[in-house]
Protein backbone atom coordinates (compact mmCIF):
# COMPACT_ATOMS: atom_id res chain seq x y z
CA UNK A 1 0.00 0.00 0.00
CA UNK A 2 0.78 3.53 -0.42
CA UNK A 3 2.53 5.65 1.90
CA UNK A 4 0.27 7.81 3.43
CA UNK A 5 0.56 10.62 6.13
CA UNK A 6 0.35 9.04 9.27
CA UNK A 7 -3.19 9.28 11.00
CA UNK A 8 -3.65 9.17 14.90
CA UNK A 9 -6.45 8.13 16.60
CA UNK A 10 -8.16 8.06 20.59
CA UNK A 11 -9.67 5.58 21.98
CA UNK A 12 -12.26 6.80 24.51
CA UNK A 13 -13.18 3.71 26.82
CA UNK A 14 -10.20 2.01 27.52
CA UNK A 15 -11.95 -1.18 28.70
CA UNK A 16 -12.13 -4.91 27.68
CA UNK A 17 -13.53 -4.46 24.20
CA UNK A 18 -10.78 -1.71 23.36
CA UNK A 19 -8.07 -3.69 24.34
CA UNK A 20 -9.69 -7.04 22.62
CA UNK A 21 -10.69 -5.43 19.18
CA UNK A 22 -9.73 -2.00 18.62
CA UNK A 23 -6.34 -1.33 19.92
CA UNK A 24 -4.94 -4.51 18.00
CA UNK A 25 -6.46 -3.75 15.28
CA UNK A 26 -5.08 -0.27 14.73
CA UNK A 27 -1.88 -1.54 15.91
CA UNK A 28 -2.33 -3.60 12.80
CA UNK A 29 -2.49 -0.53 10.16
CA UNK A 30 -0.05 0.88 8.26
CA UNK A 31 1.03 4.88 9.25
CA UNK A 32 -1.63 4.51 12.21
CA UNK A 33 -1.10 5.56 15.58
CA UNK A 34 -3.17 4.87 18.88
CA UNK A 35 -2.09 8.28 20.47
CA UNK A 36 -4.13 8.19 23.37
CA UNK A 37 -6.36 5.83 26.14
CA UNK A 38 -9.05 7.58 27.97
CA UNK A 39 -11.23 6.14 30.24
CA UNK A 40 -12.91 7.68 33.21
CA UNK A 41 -10.42 5.36 35.15
CA UNK A 42 -7.28 6.54 35.33
CA UNK A 43 -6.06 2.96 36.20
CA UNK A 44 -7.85 1.27 33.31
CA UNK A 45 -6.64 3.94 30.76
CA UNK A 46 -3.17 3.44 31.81
CA UNK A 47 -2.93 -0.30 31.87
CA UNK A 48 -4.02 -0.01 28.60
CA UNK A 49 -1.19 2.52 27.62
CA UNK A 50 0.91 -0.09 28.81
CA UNK A 51 -0.22 -2.89 28.07
CA UNK A 52 -0.16 -1.37 23.96
CA UNK A 53 2.28 1.63 23.92
CA UNK A 54 -0.12 4.24 24.08
CA UNK A 55 2.06 7.23 24.68
CA UNK A 56 -0.83 9.27 26.81
CA UNK A 57 -3.83 8.93 28.68
CA UNK A 58 -6.63 10.81 30.30
CA UNK A 59 -9.77 10.35 32.19
CA UNK A 60 -11.85 13.59 30.18
CA UNK A 61 -12.83 12.31 26.91
CA UNK A 62 -12.93 16.40 26.25
CA UNK A 63 -9.20 16.62 25.98
CA UNK A 64 -9.54 13.99 23.16
CA UNK A 65 -11.56 15.70 20.74
CA UNK A 66 -10.15 19.01 21.91
CA UNK A 67 -6.36 17.35 20.50
CA UNK A 68 -6.31 18.99 17.22
CA UNK A 69 -3.67 15.76 16.06
CA UNK A 70 -6.49 13.14 17.02
CA UNK A 71 -7.90 12.37 13.48
CA UNK A 72 -10.74 9.83 14.67
CA UNK A 73 -11.93 8.31 18.12
CA UNK A 74 -13.52 4.58 19.23
CA UNK A 75 -15.97 4.99 21.68
CA UNK A 76 -16.05 2.45 23.43
CA UNK A 77 -17.96 3.62 26.63
CA UNK A 78 -21.49 2.77 28.16
CA UNK A 79 -24.38 3.27 25.76
CA UNK A 80 -25.49 6.61 27.35
CA UNK A 81 -22.48 8.10 26.44
CA UNK A 82 -22.15 7.04 22.95
CA UNK A 83 -24.51 10.13 21.60
CA UNK A 84 -23.34 12.70 23.45
CA UNK A 85 -19.22 11.81 22.92
CA UNK A 86 -20.17 11.39 19.11
CA UNK A 87 -22.10 14.51 18.42
CA UNK A 88 -18.86 16.44 20.49
CA UNK A 89 -16.26 14.40 18.27
CA UNK A 90 -18.60 15.03 14.98
CA UNK A 91 -18.80 18.76 15.90
CA UNK A 92 -14.82 18.72 16.25
CA UNK A 93 -13.93 17.29 12.79
CA UNK A 94 -13.23 13.43 14.22
CA UNK A 95 -14.24 10.80 12.35
CA UNK A 96 -15.96 8.26 14.13
CA UNK A 97 -16.00 4.65 15.03
CA UNK A 98 -19.14 3.99 17.95
CA UNK A 99 -19.75 0.74 19.51
CA UNK A 100 -23.35 -0.57 19.36
CA UNK A 101 -26.02 0.14 20.53
CA UNK A 102 -25.07 3.88 18.92
CA UNK A 103 -28.03 5.26 21.38
CA UNK A 104 -30.23 4.75 24.36
CA UNK A 105 -33.11 4.76 22.08
CA UNK A 106 -33.67 5.58 18.35
CA UNK A 107 -34.39 9.49 19.00
CA UNK A 108 -30.85 9.77 20.30
CA UNK A 109 -29.66 7.29 16.54
CA UNK A 110 -31.49 9.41 14.99
CA UNK A 111 -29.95 12.72 15.45
CA UNK A 112 -26.57 11.03 15.96
CA UNK A 113 -27.00 9.33 12.23
CA UNK A 114 -28.25 13.01 10.62
CA UNK A 115 -25.32 15.09 12.21
CA UNK A 116 -22.98 12.66 10.62
CA UNK A 117 -24.59 12.25 7.51
CA UNK A 118 -24.14 16.10 7.27
CA UNK A 119 -20.52 15.95 8.73
CA UNK A 120 -19.27 14.79 5.23
CA UNK A 121 -16.94 12.40 8.19
CA UNK A 122 -16.45 9.07 8.08
CA UNK A 123 -19.02 7.36 10.69
CA UNK A 124 -19.00 3.48 11.43
CA UNK A 125 -21.11 1.26 13.92
CA UNK A 126 -19.08 -1.84 15.40
CA UNK A 127 -21.32 -4.10 13.99
CA UNK A 128 -17.91 -6.23 14.07
CA UNK A 129 -19.46 -9.63 12.56
CA UNK A 130 -19.69 -8.52 9.25
CA UNK A 131 -16.20 -8.96 9.00
CA UNK A 132 -16.69 -12.64 9.60
CA UNK A 133 -15.19 -14.93 6.78
CA UNK A 134 -18.14 -16.72 6.45
CA UNK A 135 -20.52 -13.91 6.50
CA UNK A 136 -18.81 -12.25 3.43
CA UNK A 137 -18.96 -15.35 1.93
CA UNK A 138 -22.76 -16.13 2.88
CA UNK A 139 -23.65 -12.24 1.51
CA UNK A 140 -22.09 -12.97 -1.59
CA UNK A 141 -24.16 -15.94 -2.13
CA UNK A 142 -27.18 -14.52 -1.28
CA UNK A 143 -26.75 -11.35 -3.24
CA UNK A 144 -26.22 -13.88 -6.14
CA UNK A 145 -29.17 -15.29 -5.63
CA UNK A 146 -27.93 -18.97 -5.21
CA UNK A 147 -30.34 -19.82 -2.53
CA UNK A 148 -32.77 -18.04 -4.71
CA UNK A 149 -35.95 -16.28 -3.04
CA UNK A 150 -35.18 -15.61 0.75
CA UNK A 151 -38.11 -17.62 2.59
CA UNK A 152 -36.82 -17.77 6.30
CA UNK A 153 -34.73 -15.93 8.28
CA UNK A 154 -33.31 -17.15 11.86
CA UNK A 155 -31.10 -16.15 14.43
CA UNK A 156 -29.63 -17.41 17.57
CA UNK A 157 -26.88 -15.13 19.72
CA UNK A 158 -26.10 -17.16 23.30
CA UNK A 159 -23.64 -16.66 25.93
CA UNK A 160 -23.35 -17.43 29.73
CA UNK A 161 -22.64 -14.22 31.27
CA UNK A 162 -21.51 -14.74 35.38
CA UNK A 163 -24.78 -15.00 37.89
CA UNK A 164 -22.42 -12.03 39.39
CA UNK A 165 -23.04 -7.88 38.95
CA UNK A 166 -21.37 -7.11 35.16
CA UNK A 167 -21.77 -3.45 35.57
CA UNK A 168 -22.79 -0.71 33.64
CA UNK A 169 -24.88 -3.24 31.56
CA UNK A 170 -26.74 -4.34 34.15
CA UNK A 171 -28.11 -0.65 34.64
CA UNK A 172 -30.98 0.60 32.93
CA UNK A 173 -30.13 3.83 32.98
CA UNK A 174 -26.11 3.39 31.68
CA UNK A 175 -27.33 0.59 28.85
CA UNK A 176 -30.86 1.36 27.99
CA UNK A 177 -31.62 -2.64 26.98
CA UNK A 178 -29.75 -5.24 28.14
CA UNK A 179 -28.84 -8.54 26.46
CA UNK A 180 -31.79 -7.23 23.25
CA UNK A 181 -29.10 -4.11 22.23
CA UNK A 182 -25.85 -5.65 23.30
CA UNK A 183 -26.48 -8.98 21.09
CA UNK A 184 -29.38 -8.97 19.60
CA UNK A 185 -28.30 -5.71 17.44
CA UNK A 186 -25.96 -7.65 16.02
CA UNK A 187 -28.57 -10.20 14.89
CA UNK A 188 -30.93 -7.39 13.27
CA UNK A 189 -27.90 -5.82 11.27
CA UNK A 190 -27.17 -9.38 10.05
CA UNK A 191 -31.10 -9.47 9.02
CA UNK A 192 -31.39 -5.91 7.58
CA UNK A 193 -27.55 -6.71 5.87
CA UNK A 194 -28.73 -10.17 4.43
CA UNK A 195 -32.69 -10.02 3.85
CA UNK A 196 -33.56 -6.36 3.90
CA UNK A 197 -35.76 -4.29 6.29
CA UNK A 198 -37.74 -5.30 9.02
CA UNK A 199 -41.72 -4.52 8.96
CA UNK A 200 -43.43 -5.66 12.93
CA UNK A 201 -42.17 -7.36 15.23
CA UNK A 202 -43.56 -9.09 18.17
CA UNK A 203 -41.71 -10.55 20.76
CA UNK A 204 -40.88 -10.53 24.68
CA UNK A 205 -38.07 -9.92 27.05
CA UNK A 206 -37.24 -10.98 30.54
CA UNK A 207 -34.42 -10.33 33.23
CA UNK A 208 -34.06 -14.10 35.02
CA UNK A 209 -32.00 -12.24 37.04
CA UNK A 210 -33.48 -9.14 38.99
CA UNK A 211 -30.67 -8.92 41.14
CA UNK A 212 -26.68 -10.06 41.06
CA UNK A 213 -24.21 -10.49 43.53
CA UNK A 214 -21.69 -7.79 43.53
CA UNK A 215 -18.25 -9.94 43.08
CA UNK A 216 -16.22 -10.58 46.10
CA UNK A 217 -18.84 -9.54 48.71
CA UNK A 218 -22.55 -10.91 50.10
CA UNK A 219 -24.27 -7.72 48.79
CA UNK A 220 -26.65 -8.11 46.01
CA UNK A 221 -27.17 -5.09 42.94
CA UNK A 222 -30.97 -4.35 41.32
CA UNK A 223 -30.88 -5.46 37.81
CA UNK A 224 -33.03 -3.06 35.54
CA UNK A 225 -32.31 -4.20 32.27
CA UNK A 226 -33.44 -7.40 30.19
CA UNK A 227 -30.80 -10.68 30.00
CA UNK A 228 -32.85 -12.90 28.03
CA UNK A 229 -35.00 -11.83 24.35
CA UNK A 230 -36.61 -13.55 21.82
CA UNK A 231 -38.96 -11.49 18.92
CA UNK A 232 -40.65 -12.66 15.89
CA UNK A 233 -40.41 -10.38 12.71
CA UNK A 234 -42.06 -9.55 9.65
CA UNK A 235 -39.78 -8.45 6.44
CA UNK A 236 -41.22 -5.67 4.33
CA UNK A 237 -40.35 -8.01 1.31
CA UNK A 238 -42.24 -10.90 3.16
CA UNK A 239 -39.35 -12.87 4.49
CA UNK A 240 -40.51 -14.10 7.98
CA UNK A 241 -37.74 -14.02 10.93
CA UNK A 242 -36.96 -15.53 14.02
CA UNK A 243 -34.77 -14.15 17.06
CA UNK A 244 -33.38 -15.10 20.31
CA UNK A 245 -30.32 -13.98 22.06
CA UNK A 246 -29.70 -14.75 25.75
CA UNK A 247 -26.93 -14.58 28.81
CA UNK A 248 -27.79 -17.84 30.37
CA UNK A 249 -26.81 -20.29 28.27
CA UNK A 250 -24.13 -22.10 29.97
CA UNK A 251 -21.85 -24.36 27.30
CA UNK A 252 -22.39 -21.92 24.84
CA UNK A 253 -19.15 -19.69 25.72
CA UNK A 254 -18.52 -16.10 25.63
CA UNK A 255 -16.79 -13.44 24.12
CA UNK A 256 -14.71 -15.31 21.54
CA UNK A 257 -16.30 -18.47 21.68
CA UNK A 258 -19.93 -17.28 21.98
CA UNK A 259 -22.65 -19.05 20.20
CA UNK A 260 -23.87 -17.17 17.23
CA UNK A 261 -26.21 -19.03 14.21
CA UNK A 262 -27.82 -17.55 11.27
CA UNK A 263 -30.10 -19.85 9.32
CA UNK A 264 -31.56 -19.11 5.81
CA UNK A 265 -34.09 -20.94 3.66
CA UNK A 266 -34.82 -20.23 0.19
CA UNK A 267 -36.53 -21.36 -2.71
CA UNK A 268 -32.89 -22.85 -4.11
CA UNK A 269 -31.36 -24.19 -1.04
CA UNK A 270 -30.50 -23.48 2.56
CA UNK A 271 -27.15 -21.32 3.90
CA UNK A 272 -26.36 -22.56 7.84
CA UNK A 273 -23.57 -19.88 9.30
CA UNK A 274 -21.96 -20.62 12.64
CA UNK A 275 -19.81 -17.97 14.11
CA UNK A 276 -17.09 -21.25 15.56
CA UNK A 277 -16.73 -21.95 12.25
CA UNK A 278 -15.69 -18.48 10.51
CA UNK A 279 -14.25 -20.29 7.39
CA UNK A 280 -16.93 -22.66 6.19
CA UNK A 281 -20.91 -22.64 5.73
CA UNK A 282 -23.53 -24.96 5.83
CA UNK A 283 -25.28 -25.77 2.53
CA UNK A 284 -28.06 -27.04 0.57
CA UNK A 285 -27.87 -25.86 -2.45
CA UNK A 286 -28.62 -26.34 -5.96
CA UNK A 287 -32.22 -27.27 -8.17
CA UNK A 288 -33.31 -29.58 -7.16
CA UNK A 289 -31.43 -29.82 -4.12
CA UNK A 290 -31.25 -32.67 -1.38
CA UNK A 291 -34.16 -32.72 1.05
CA UNK A 292 -32.57 -34.01 3.95
CA UNK A 293 -28.97 -32.98 3.52
CA UNK A 294 -26.41 -29.92 4.11
CA UNK A 295 -22.53 -29.87 2.90
CA UNK A 296 -20.26 -28.24 4.46
CA UNK A 297 -18.53 -26.14 2.10
CA UNK A 298 -15.14 -24.70 2.53
CA UNK A 299 -15.29 -20.34 2.41
CA UNK A 300 -13.23 -19.14 -0.56
CA UNK A 301 -9.80 -17.36 0.14
CA UNK A 302 -11.00 -14.36 -1.55
CA UNK A 303 -13.44 -14.08 1.44
CA UNK A 304 -10.60 -14.89 4.24
CA UNK A 305 -10.10 -11.24 5.33
CA UNK A 306 -11.43 -7.62 4.07
CA UNK A 307 -10.26 -6.22 0.79
CA UNK A 308 -6.53 -4.85 0.79
CA UNK A 309 -5.54 -5.84 4.27
CA UNK A 310 -2.36 -7.44 4.90
CA UNK A 311 -2.96 -9.34 7.98
CA UNK A 312 -2.11 -12.75 8.06
CA UNK A 313 -5.54 -14.84 8.57
CA UNK A 314 -2.85 -17.78 10.52
CA UNK A 315 -1.81 -15.24 13.36
CA UNK A 316 -4.73 -15.16 15.39
CA UNK A 317 -7.46 -17.60 16.48
CA UNK A 318 -10.02 -17.69 13.60
CA UNK A 319 -12.79 -16.15 16.04
CA UNK A 320 -10.79 -13.33 16.83
CA UNK A 321 -8.74 -12.32 13.71
CA UNK A 322 -11.17 -11.27 11.54
CA UNK A 323 -12.36 -8.70 14.24
CA UNK A 324 -9.09 -6.49 13.52
CA UNK A 325 -10.53 -6.13 9.69
CA UNK A 326 -12.75 -3.59 11.02
CA UNK A 327 -10.13 -1.26 12.20
CA UNK A 328 -8.44 -1.01 8.42
CA UNK A 329 -11.51 -1.25 6.60
CA UNK A 330 -11.90 1.97 8.93
CA UNK A 331 -8.88 3.84 8.31
CA UNK A 332 -9.45 2.43 4.69
CA UNK A 333 -12.87 4.86 4.35
CA UNK A 334 -10.81 7.93 6.29
CA UNK A 335 -8.18 7.73 3.43
CA UNK A 336 -10.76 7.65 0.90
CA UNK A 337 -10.25 3.87 -0.40
CA UNK A 338 -13.19 2.04 1.17
CA UNK A 339 -15.40 1.22 -1.37
CA UNK A 340 -17.25 -1.16 0.04
CA UNK A 341 -20.04 -0.53 2.56
CA UNK A 342 -19.36 -0.34 5.95
CA UNK A 343 -22.50 -0.23 8.88
CA UNK A 344 -22.59 3.41 9.56
CA UNK A 345 -24.50 5.85 11.92
CA UNK A 346 -27.80 4.84 9.53
CA UNK A 347 -27.86 1.46 10.11
CA UNK A 348 -27.03 1.75 13.64
CA UNK A 349 -30.27 3.96 13.78
CA UNK A 350 -32.12 0.84 11.79
CA UNK A 351 -31.08 -1.88 14.27
CA UNK A 352 -32.36 0.65 17.24
CA UNK A 353 -35.42 0.99 15.22
CA UNK A 354 -36.42 -2.48 15.33
CA UNK A 355 -34.61 -3.03 19.38
CA UNK A 356 -37.24 -0.14 20.24
CA UNK A 357 -40.27 -1.97 18.37
CA UNK A 358 -39.25 -5.07 20.39
CA UNK A 359 -39.30 -3.29 23.51
CA UNK A 360 -42.54 -1.83 23.03
CA UNK A 361 -44.51 -5.22 21.87
CA UNK A 362 -42.83 -7.06 24.72
CA UNK A 363 -44.49 -4.19 26.99
CA UNK A 364 -47.57 -4.15 24.65
CA UNK A 365 -47.89 -7.82 23.98
CA UNK A 366 -48.89 -6.71 20.73
CA UNK A 367 -46.64 -6.72 16.96
CA UNK A 368 -45.60 -3.20 16.62
CA UNK A 369 -44.61 -1.93 13.19
CA UNK A 370 -41.12 -1.01 13.06
CA UNK A 371 -40.86 2.63 12.68
CA UNK A 372 -39.28 4.46 8.95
Amino acid sequence: MEDYPLLKIGIIGSGGIARFIHVPGFQLCSNVEVAVACDSSAETAEATARAFNIPATTTDYREVIANPDIDAVVIATPNNLHQPISLEALAAGKHVLCEKPIGMNAAEAEEMALVARQSGLVHVVSFVYRFVPALRYLKHLVDGGHLGEIRHFRATYLCAVPDIWIGWRNHKELAGSGVLGDLGSHLIDFARHLVGEVDAVSGWVKTLLPQRLVAGTDRYKECTTDDTAAFLAEFRNGVTGVFEVSWHAPGRGGRDTDFQYIELNGSKGTAVYHLQEPFQLRLCPGEPYSKDQLFTVPVPRAFHKWPGSSRDVRADAPNVGFRYDQAFAFIQAIRGLESAHLPDFEDGLAAQLVVDAVLEAASARRWVTVKR
